[in-house]
């Protein structure tokens, strides 16, 4: 029930959205100029173009309703068949509806947002249109700066597909890559959400512009910080197994114990402290005669168990 309810509840917006200009439409201009005074940070007169006031009651909300309509087709077998030609080489498993409906709730969330996004564009501009000019920017900044939070939330929680998300050859084909990447990029729309949220109560002409910006850096971010993430992590795995091999081949020699544990945490720049620290270098007591492998120059790091 809450999956459908999530699922149709972006074209019940637009249309309530419709039916609440329609109540204002009297009240607005024969003809409706776009006017972005006010919601951009420069000086910028009126376009000198205009449309019948039919098309600012219902011009962004057809334009979310193509939208919504888009990501239910791109859900579908043939959709998610067409959108794999822009993706030759990707898994074959993410062609299938059924990838996506494993997170159902997070894809549907993330569209509803999409939509609310919108509609909050559709909002402004109508408030701007019956002369709000101050409220305008404000209803913009502060709905998308509220979706980019919303959508943020649900971010890491999205699987590998090909319809949302950040979509490259890396991330499609390794779910690791994948999942830093979209745990980076929910923390990013956050920050970018609430950075928005602030800019437009403050400064309203710089809302949408911080809320662009943000977007495009929250991308470059989790993109960047995805792939140094799946780095790291690979670099403390491969330094804690070459560690536990090394303390292992060490407990099993016959003339050997490991002394004591290392303090160095396994990481990209501590490897080799993670491999020598658990050791120390034998000190030979009582004893004459070399080992059989100090010809070869080596130093072992072992203490005989008599020492």
């Amino acid at each position: 029930m809450a999956n459908a309810v999530r699922k149709w509840l972006p074209p019940a917006l637009i249309v309530a959205a419709i039916a609440a200009t329609g109540l204002v439409v009297r009240d607005l201009p024969a003809s409706v100029a776009l006017d972005l005074r006010g919601v951009l940070p420069f000086s910028l007169e009126p376009s000198a173009d205009t449309a019948p006031r039919w098309v600012a009651v219902t011009g962004i909300p057809t334009l979310a309703a193509l939208i919504w309509v888009l990501f239910q087709l791109g859900r579908s077998g043939s959709g998610l068949a067409f959108t794999r030609r822009l993706f030759p080489g990707m898994p074959a498993a993410l062609g299938d509806p059924a990838t996506i409906d494993r997170f159902r709730a997070t894809y549907d969330t993330i569209v509803l947002w999409v939509v609310v996004l919108m509609l909050g564009v559709h909002a402004g501009m109508i408030a701007a249109a019956l002369g709000h000019a101050t409220l305008a920017p404000r209803i913009i900044s502060v709905v998308m700066g509220v979706s980019l939070i919303a959508a943020g939330n649900v971010m890491p929680r999205l699987r590998p597909n090909i319809v949302a998300g950040v979509r490259t050859r890396g991330t499609l084909t390794d779910p690791r890559l994948w999942r830093a990447t979209h745990r980076v990029l929910g923390v990013a729309f956050m920050i970018a959400g609430a950075t928005t949220v602030l800019v437009g109560l403050v400064r309203p002409s710089y809302g949408l512009t911080t809320a662009v910006i943000g977007i495009i850096v929250a991308c470059a971010i989790a993109t960047i910080g995805g792939l140094r993430a799946r780095r790291t992590a690979a670099a403390a795995f491969t330094a804690f197994v070459l560690t536990l091999s090394t303390r292992t081949a060490a407990a099993t020699s016959p003339n050997a114990h490991v002394v004591g544990p290392s303090a160095s945490p396994p990481s990209l720049l501590t490897a080799n402290a993670c491999l020598l620290g658990p050791f120390t270098v034998q000190e030979r007591i009582g004893q004459e005669a070399s080992p059989p492998h100090a010809a070869s120059g080596l130093t072992p790091f072992v203490r005989s168990p008599g020492a």
